[in-house]
């Protein structure tokens, strides 16, 4: 699954627009990946 498929379905199933649903997932990511930075973990 690559990110275009995630924005896909974040629009599907919640009516998102794509530029919102790539703002949420750009958003999800980006604190995922500092989390670490920041001394916290990450599980999913």
């Amino acid at each position: 699954m690559n990110k275009l498929e995630l924005i896909e379905i974040l629009r599907g199933e919640n009516g998102l627009t794509k530029s919102v649903a790539k703002a949420v997932l750009n958003l999800f990511f980006n604190e995922m990946s500092g989390a670490p930075a920041n001394g916290n973990r990450v599980e999913i």
